[in-house]
């Protein structure tokens, strides 16, 4: 509310036709998977390889890899807030760094996790990240239940977490993907645990269906706000 009373009067409103008219084409991290200045998530089953997804991406944003699966990728600042398995994401850095023969990357990790939807967490989250040399073009929450104090089948406590990543994108013009686990049913798999709240905030929602038999892991977009759909990907 105090954001609004401070804009003034004649710049509260702008004629949609001018507003129309100005070009405002989307911007990809990753063509059609990772959009810039967006609210993303990738969920499903433990196990089902949703970080080991997840990082390919960041390291490629992060080494300046032009491409992903045929999806051209652009090149940015990333931060890896990860709030467990750090000794495995160790692992898959380093192979993934030998595989590419890369030796460098503008990638930052988190120590720990932290209840990023309270205010101690989420200064000490903002204040880490204007420490850095450069701002964050993607900040990845690996995985939701490690970061949210709270019931994340509750709204009221999803609108909490969903506020802080809205105000992590508009201080350091970002965005943000959430990596979280899908329920146990089997008619659950295709969305994520918890309430509804989180789909409906999402700018673009992601899940990983886990390999099976001859069946390799499957990527498939679920929600892109502003976008067709992109076509599954297995890997």
């Amino acid at each position: 509310l105090s954001e609004i009373l401070t804009i003034k009067a004649s710049d509260y409103l702008v004629r949609a036709i001018d507003y129309a008219q100005q070009p405002a084409p989307l911007a990809w991290l990753v063509k059609s998977w990772v959009q810039e200045n967006a609210l993303m998530m990738v969920h499903g089953p433990s196990g089902s390889g949703k970080t080991f997804i997840v990082l390919d991406w960041c390291l490629r944003i992060a080494s300046k890899l032009k491409d992903w699966r045929g999806h051209k990728v652009k090149d940015g600042s990333v931060v890896y807030l990860a709030g467990e398995g750090h000794h495995g994401i160790k692992g898959r850095i380093a192979a993934w760094l030998h595989h590419h023969k890369i030796d460098d990357l503008d990638m930052w990790l988190s120590r720990a996790g932290c209840d990023l939807n309270t205010e101690a967490g989420y200064h000490q989250v903002s204040e880490s990240l204007r420490e850095l040399p450069t701002k964050p073009k993607l900040i990845v929450v690996d995985t939701l239940h490690r970061f949210l104090l709270g019931d994340e089948n509750s709204a009221q406590d999803a609108k909490t977490m969903l506020d802080a990543c809205a105000n992590l994108m508009e201080s350091f013009d970002c965005s943000v993907l959430l990596v979280h686990h899908t329920g146990v049913s089997d008619d659950a798999q295709h969305r994520a645990r918890g309430s509804r709240a989180w789909r409906g905030a999402l700018d673009i929602e992601i899940s990983v269906v886990p390999a099976k038999g001859d069946k390799p892991i499957e990527i498939v977009q679920r929600k892109s706000k502003d976008a067709e759909l992109a076509m599954s990907h297995q890997c």
